[in-house]
């Protein structure tokens, strides 16, 4: 299996086009791996510092060099925030799309690099590496990430700092690497894990999740769903029931279901993959 697509919604569907097209191609166009950003039309909404947060954070475009990426998109007018080292994280920054959609750069090697650096993998091309969800129920998006879709929990990366609202990312993918640490949480797999030529869904939670909560995902807003690709959709439903998820299948044989945290993922067969 792979992810194909991310949809999402978006309150200018030419604008949000044409920007992704212009500065990620790779994002828009897809393959094999990675995955490609596609929009459908929605709602913009500015959330308000006490609202309970959107169950869809934002998606991340894995980079060799942050700073020039931000540098070209501030000569276009979109702002960024100003890329650096965030914590033992990552070097990146944030923007937003036109359509409202909030979008990180993630550079593939921290500044500066680590020392020992991580072992190499894909660099080039400017990709879609990471969709973000806040999930509130954990234990059940892991049930169903892994043992119904069948991803790997690759990496967990703990956010904190001092900071009044801690959290924590889980990282997974359709995959057989393995991380060059077999510490999950290990510093070493954060570069690794950016060098990845593939699509990686990451999961935030933490006690701010649960106090706020529940997350919302309303609809017209941020996610639409997640497109995944694969052989033996029959199995893979058989295996998402066993986990408690309620799955519908379609007319043409997708299969859709829907997380308790409102995230839909919509599995379609295709004989290309394996």
């Amino acid at each position: 299996m792979r992810i194909d697509e991310l949809v999402l919604f978006s309150a200018d569907v030419p604008a949000s086009v044409d920007f992704v097209e212009a500065t990620f191609p790779a994002a828009a166009n897809g393959g094999d791996d990675p995955a490609r950003v596609r929009f459908v039309p929605g709602t913009r909404v500015d959330r308000a510092d006490n609202e309970s947060p959107s169950a869809f954070w934002k998606f991340s475009i894995f980079t060799d060099a942050a700073d020039s990426v931000a540098a070209s998109l501030a000569e276009t007018g979109c702002e960024t925030s100003q890329p650096g080292q965030f914590l033992d994280i990552g070097y990146l920054c944030h923007l937003r799309e036109p359509g409202g959609n909030e979008v990180e750069l993630v550079q593939r090697r921290f500044s500066p690099p680590l020392d020992p650096p991580s072992p190499t993998g894909f660099f080039g091309r400017d990709t879609l590496g990471l969709i973000t969800l806040r999930v509130t129920d954990l234990a059940s998006t892991l049930r169903m990430l892994i043992d119904g879709l069948g991803m790997k929990h690759l990496v967990t990366m703990v956010v904190d700092g001092g900071r009044p609202d801690p959290f924590a990312l889980e990282f997974l993918a359709f995959t057989d690497d393995e991380p060059p640490e077999t510490d999950r949480t290990h510093v070493a797999n954060r570069e690794w894990l950016y060098q990845r030529p593939y699509t990686v869904i990451e999961l935030q939670h933490g006690p701010a999740l649960q106090v706020l909560g529940p997350v919302t995902n309303a609809h017209g807003v941020g996610l639409s769903h997640i497109s995944i690709v694969g052989r033996d959709m029959g199995d893979a439903r058989s295996r998402l029931a066993a986990t408690g998820v309620d799955v519908t299948v379609g007319a043409d044989g997708s299969t859709d279901m829907v997380t308790s945290d409102g995230h839909r993922f919509v599995l379609r067969d295709d004989v290309e993959s394996g």
